[in-house]
C-alpha cells in the first residue's frame, strides 16, 4: 500500500510541480520545510540507520557527493522546456534532508517524505538549528516560508547574522504559479566594514520579462553602487543601469544600456560627476545591427572652471557615412567652440565645420571644409567677426586635384568704419592661368576700388585692371595693364572721370620689348566746359622714330586744335603739324614744320583760313644749315573780295643772294600786281621788277630797277600799255654815282596812230 501511494505522490509532483495528495492530511503539511512524516516509525524498525549521519560511516560517500548531486538535479530541472514550473519539489526518501536543504538554498520549495522516524527527527533538529543562534559563534539564522494552494503564491524569507563578524544576510523569495511571476531580494551588510549589498530579482513566465537590481554601499568608504537590469524574452529588449557614487570623493557614475534582439538596436548612456571638482561627464551610444547605424554623444562640464565639452558621432555601415560634432564652451571666459565633421566612404566626400566665439571679446570664427576623394575637389570657407570692433572676414578656397584648378575668395568688412574688402584668386595647374580680383569699398567715404589680375604661365601673358570710384566726389578711375613675356608686349590703359566736374581722362600705353615700339594715347574731356584733349605718342627703340599727336577741342567755343610731331633719332628728321579751327568763328589754322639734323634742312608751312570772312593765308618756309639757303612763300586770299596775295623769298647765306616775289590779284577789280626783287650781298647788285595789270581797264605797267653798290650804277625801265586805247609808254633811266652821269629815254606809241 505504501509503495502505491509513493508512486502516486511522485507522479503528481513531477507532473504538476505543486499538487499534494489530500488523502493523508494528518501526515502531510505543505507549508513547512522540510516536512516531517511518518513519526510513528521507531529505530527498531531500521537498525542499520544508527550511523547514517556520521561522515565516517558506511554511507559517507553519499554525504561527500551531495553537492554534485544537487548540481545535477538543478541542471535537469532547468533543462526542462518550462523551467519555471519546477518551484515545488517532493523528496521521497529524504532521510535527514541533506538534499532537501541544498535544493532549498537554490530557491526551490521542497517537501521531504521518509518512513524512518529517527531520520525525520534528525531532519527536524537540523531544521531547528538553522533557525537558532549560537552564543559561542555569535551566528543567528532564520527561515520563514508561506505558500497558498489556491492563489498559487509562495514566499520564503532567510535571515542570518553574526555578532562577532557583524555580518547580516537576508534572502526574500516570492512566486506565483498562476501569474507566473517570481521575486527575490538578497541583502547583506557588515557592521564593522560598513558594507551593505542588496540584490532584487523579478521575472514573469507569461510576459517573459525579468528584472534585477543590485546595490552595494560602504559606510566608511562612502561608496555606493547600483545595477539595474531588465529584459523581455518576447520583445527581445534588455535594459541595464549602473550607478556608483562616493560620499567622500563626491564622484558619481551612471551607465545605462538598452538593447533589442529583434530590432537590433543598442543604447548606452554613461554619466560621471564630481561634487568637489565640479566636473561632469556623459557618454551616449546607440547602434543598430540591421540599419548599420551608430551614434555617440560625449559631454563634459565643470562647475568651477565653467567649461563644457560635447562630442557627437554618427556612422552608418551600409551607407558608409560618418558624422561628428564637437562643442566646447566656457562660462567665465565666454568662449565657445564647435567642430562638425561628416564623411562618406562610398562617395568619398568629407566635410568639416569649425566655429569659435567669445562673449566678452565679441569675436566669432567659422571654418568650413569639404573634400571629395573621387572628384579630387576640396573647399574651405573661413569666417571671423567681432561684435565690438564691427569687423568681419571671410576666406573661401576651392581646389580640384584632377583638373588642377584652385580658387580663393577673401572678404573683410567693418561696420563702424564702413569699409569692405574682397580678394578673389583662381589658378589652374594644367592651363597655367591665374586670376585675381581685389575689391575695397567704404560706406562713409563712398569709395570703391577694384583690382583684377590674370596671368598665364604657358602663354606668358599677364593682365591687370584697377578701378576706383567715389560717390561723394563723383570720381572714377580705371587702370588696365597687359603684358606678354614671350612676345614682350605691354599695354596700359588709364581712365579717370568725375561726375560733378564732368571731367574724364584716359591714358593708353603699349610697348614691345622685342620690336622696341612704344605707344601712348592720352585723352581728357569735360562735360561742363565741353573741352576735349588727346595726345598720341609712338616711338621705336630700334628705328629711333617717335611720333606725337595732340588734339584739343571745345564743344561750346567750337575750337579744335591738333599738333602732330614725328622724329627719327637715326635719320635726324623731325616733323610737326599744328592745326586749329573754330566752328563759330569759322577760322582754321595749320602749321607744318619739318627738319633734318644731318642734312640741316628745315621746313615750315603755315595756313590760316576763315569760313565767314573767306580769307585764307599760307606761309611756307624752308632753310638749309649747310647750303645756307632760305625760302619763304606767303599766300593770302579772300573768297568774298576775290583778292589773292603771294610773297616768295629766297636767300643764301654763303652766296649772299636774296630774292623776293610779291603777287596780288583781285577777281572783281581785275587787277594783278607782281613785285620781284633780287640782291647779292657780295656783288652789291639789286634787281627789282614791278608789274601791275587790270583786266577791266586793259592797262598794264612794269617797272624794272637794277643797281650796283660797287660800280654805283642804277637802271630803271618803266613800261605802261592799254589794251583798249592801244597806247604804250616806256621810260629808261640810267645813272652812275662815281662818273656822275644820268640818262633817260622815253618812248610812246599807239596802235591806232604812231607819233
Amino acid at each position: 500500500m505504501f509503495g502505491v501511494l509513493t508512486a502516486l505522490v511522485a507522479i503528481a509532483v513531477y507532473s504538476t510541480g505543486v499538487w499534494l495528495p489530500t488523502e493523508f492530511p494528518d501526515r502531510m503539511q505543505a507549508n513547512r520545510f522540510p516536512h516531517l512524516l511518518f513519526e510513528n516509525e521507531t529505530a527498531a524498525s531500521f537498525p542499520w540507520t544508527s550511523k547514517w549521519f556520521t561522515l565516517d560511516g558506511a554511507d559517507r560517500v553519499i554525504h561527500l557527493t551531495n553537492e554534485k548531486r544537487v548540481q545535477y538535479f538543478d541542471a535537469r530541472f532547468q533543462a526542462y522546456p518550462r523551467p519555471g514550473r519546477f518551484k515545488q519539489i517532493l523528496d521521497i526518501g529524504c532521510g535527514d534532508g541533506s538534499i532537501a536543504f541544498e535544493l532549498g538554498k537554490l530557491g526551490y520549495s521542497v517537501t521531504g517524505l521518509d518512513r524512518y522516524a529517527p531520520h525525520l527527527q534528525t531532519a527536524k533538529v537540523l531544521s531547528d538549528c538553522r533557525r537558532a543562534s549560537s552564543h559561542f559563534t555569535g551566528r543567528a539564522r532564520k527561515v520563514r516560508r508561506s505558500s497558498s494552494h489556491f492563489t498559487g503564491r509562495a514566499r520564503k524569507v532567510r535571515r542570518s547574522s553574526s555578532h562577532f563578524t557583524g555580518r547580516a544576510r537576508e534572502v526574500r523569495r516570492a512566486s506565483s504559479h498562476f501569474t507566473g511571476r517570481a521575486h527575490e531580494v538578497r541583502r547583506s551588510s557588515s557592521h564593522f566594514t560598513g558594507r551593505a549589498r542588496e540584490v532584487r530579482r523579478s521575472s514573469s513566465h507569461f510576459t517573459g520579462r525579468a528584472r534585477e537590481v543590485r546595490r552595494a554601499s560602504s559606510h566608511f568608504t562612502g561608496r555606493a553602487r547600483e545595477v539595474r537590469r531588465a529584459s523581455s524574452r518576447f520583445t527581445g529588449r534588455a535594459h541595464e543601469v549602473r550607478r556608483s557614487s562616493s560620499h567622500f570623493t563626491g564622484r558619481a557614475r551612471e551607465v545605462r544600456r538598452a538593447s533589442s534582439h529583434f530590432t537590433g538596436r543598442a543604447r548606452e548612456v554613461r554619466r560621471a560627476s564630481s561634487r568637489f571638482t565640479g566636473r561632469a561627464h556623459e557618454v551616449r551610444r546607440s547602434s543598430s545591427h540591421f540599419t548599420g547605424r551608430a551614434r555617440e554623444v560625449r559631454r563634459a562640464s565643470s562647475h568651477f572652471t565653467g567649461r563644457a565639452h560635447e562630442v557627437r558621432r554618427a556612422s552608418s555601415h551600409f551607407t558608409g557615412r560618418a558624422r561628428e560634432v564637437r562643442r566646447a564652451s566656457s562660462h567665465f571666459t565666454g568662449r565657445a567652440r564647435e567642430v562638425r565633421r561628416a564623411s562618406s566612404h562610398f562617395t568619398g566626400r568629407a566635410r568639416e565645420v569649425r566655429r569659435a566665439s567669445s562673449h566678452f571679446t565679441g569675436r566669432a570664427r567659422e571654418v568650413r571644409r569639404s573634400s571629395s576623394h573621387f572628384t579630387g575637389r576640396a573647399r574651405e570657407v573661413r569666417r571671423s567677426s567681432s561684435h565690438f570692433t564691427g569687423r568681419a572676414r571671410e576666406v573661401r578656397r576651392a581646389s580640384s586635384r584632377f583638373i588642377g584648378r584652385a580658387r580663393e575668395v577673401r572678404r573683410a568688412s567693418s561696420h563702424f568704419t564702413g569699409r569692405a574688402r574682397e580678394v578673389r584668386r583662381s589658378s589652374s595647374r594644367f592651363t597655367g592661368r591665374a586670376h585675381e580680383v581685389r575689391r575695397s569699398s567704404s560706406h562713409f567715404t563712398s569709395r570703391a576700388r577694384e583690382v583684377r589680375r590674370t596671368s598665364s604661365r604657358f602663354t606668358g601673358r599677364a593682365r591687370e585692371v584697377r578701378r576706383s570710384s567715389s560717390h561723394f566726389t563723383g570720381r572714377a578711375r580705371e587702370v588696365r595693364r597687359s603684358s606678354s613675356h614671350f612676345t614682350g608686349r605691354a599695354r596700359e590703359v588709364r581712365r579717370a572721370s568725375s561726375h560733378f566736374t564732368g571731367r574724364a581722362h584716359e591714358v593708353r600705353r603699349a610697348s614691345s620689348h622685342f620690336t622696341g615700339r612704344a605707344r601712348e594715347v592720352r585723352r581728357a574731356s569735360s562735360h561742363f566746359t565741353g573741352r576735349a584733349r588727346e595726345v598720341r605718342r609712338a616711338s621705336s627703340h630700334f628705328t629711333g622714330r617717335a611720333r606725337e599727336v595732340r588734339r584739343a577741342s571745345s564743344h561750346f567755343t567750337g575750337r579744335a586744335r591738333e599738333v602732330r610731331r614725328s622724329s627719327s633719332h637715326f635719320t635726324g628728321r623731325a616733323r610737326e603739324v599744328r592745326r586749329s579751327s573754330s566752328h563759330f568763328t569759322g577760322r582754321a589754322r595749320e602749321v607744318r614744320r619739318a627738319s633734318s639734323r644731318f642734312i640741316g634742312r628745315a621746313r615750315e608751312v603755315r595756313r590760316a583760313s576763315s569760313h565767314f570772312t573767306g580769307r585764307a593765308r599760307e606761309v611756307r618756309r624752308s632753310s638749309s644749315r649747310f647750303t645756307g639757303r632760305a625760302h619763304e612763300v606767303r599766300r593770302s586770299s579772300s573768297h568774298f573780295t576775290s583778292r589773292a596775295r603771294e610773297v616768295r623769298r629766297t636767300s643764301s647765306r654763303f652766296t649772299g643772294r636774296a630774292r623776293e616775289v610779291r603777287r596780288s590779284s583781285s577777281h572783281f577789280t581785275g587787277r594783278a600786281r607782281e613785285v620781284r626783287r633780287s640782291s647779292s650781298h657780295f656783288r652789291g647788285r639789286a634787281h627789282e621788277v614791278r608789274r601791275s595789270s587790270s583786266h577791266f581797264t586793259g592797262r598794264a605797267r612794269e617797272v624794272r630797277r637794277a643797281s650796283s653798290h660797287f660800280t654805283g650804277r642804277a637802271r630803271e625801265v618803266r613800261r605802261s600799255s592799254s589794251h583798249f586805247t592801244g597806247r604804250a609808254r616806256e621810260v629808261r633811266r640810267s645813272s652812275s654815282h662815281f662818273r656822275g652821269r644820268a640818262r633817260e629815254v622815253r618812248r610812246s606809241y599807239s596802235q591806232f596812230r604812231v607819233r
